[in-house]
């Protein structure tokens, strides 16, 4: 069997890039992870992965926030839109009273 680039293992996809980094961060810490170490190892993997997760349900969760005020803005500037002309009327019409009574 042949023998892959070490690099091949990072340009696979957004998961192994998570797990990837994860697993350098605690390489970091810890040095090579024997068995008296795996557990402190193991828990650094796991929070390195949750902060992940965390920020990325935050921004997702964010982005969706975004949008459904994108559409209530939308909605309400079509109100407004329907309503500007009928103002616009009234606005003319007391205008016109105005002047008519030379108060303007």
């Amino acid at each position: 069997m042949e023998e892959k680039d070490p690099q091949e293992f990072f340009d696979t996809g957004p998961f192994e890039k998570i797990i990837s980094g994860a697993l350098s961060l605690a390489l970091k810490s810890h040095g090579p992870i024997t068995h008296e170490n795996k557990p402190s190892a193991t828990k650094r993997i796991a929070g390195s992965i949750r902060g992940y997760l965390q920020d990325f349900n935050t921004r997702h969760l964010q982005a969706h926030l975004l949008e459904k005020e994108r559409a209530r803005l939308k909605k309400k500037k079509e109100e407004l839109d329907r309503i500007l002309p009928r103002l616009q009327r009234s606005r003319d019409d007391l205008l016109e009273k105005c002047r008519e009574a030379g108060l303007i």
